[in-house]
């Protein structure tokens, strides 16, 4: 009886144990005079800086989605892995 709770234990759980290779960004797009951006699509580029001014990570993402001033992005998937 023990081998079997165990053994459903472990699978419940192991999805659960798993690295994230990419993070899920959303966000609301603005132009330049803070009005929020209607249906379309924008360029974005994602940077991860040191202190030093050093970039670690670069992605750029084309033609992103924005819906109802919108958009989402997960940083990391295209490239395997931040």
């Amino acid at each position: 009886m023990k081998r079997v709770l165990l053994m459903i234990m472990a699978m419940i759980l192991s999805p659960l144990v798993v690295h994230a290779n990419s993070m899920n960004i959303q966000s609301m797009v603005y132009d330049i005079d803070g009005n929020i951006v209607d249906d379309s699509a924008v360029n974005v580029s994602i940077r991860i800086i040191d202190e030093a001014g050093e970039e670690l990570y670069l992605e750029e993402f084309s033609d992103v989605p924005v819906v109802r001033g919108a958009m989402n992005l997960n940083v990391g998937e295209s490239v395997g892995g931040i």
